[in-house]
């Protein structure tokens, strides 16, 4: 029922088209997604492995946090005095 379509130049320019849109496509993907991908494990990797070969420090709180922190300190010596 189509046959007409295929022989039709329409056809041929729907086929260029698809062919220019997917290569475009792949362009964009080798040029900004496969490096940022790269680039975004390549920090996660860096991160990891800081992390693993750092030796283990106490935290380092800062805010409100930081004053938690300290009150957890001081009840804990407490605790340990009012332990022994």
């Amino acid at each position: 029922m189509f046959d007409w379509l295929k022989n039709g130049r329409a056809f041929k320019l729907g086929q260029q088209a698809g062919e220019l849109v997917s290569e475009e496509i792949d362009r964009y993907m080798a040029e900004r997604v496969i490096p940022a991908a790269r680039c975004f494990v390549g920090v996660f990797d860096e991160t990891l492995t800081r992390l693993w070969d750092e030796p283990p420090s106490p935290p380092n709180p800062s805010g409100r946090l930081k004053f938690e922190y300290v009150d957890f300190n001081e009840n804990l010596k407490n605790f340990k005095e009012e332990m022994n």
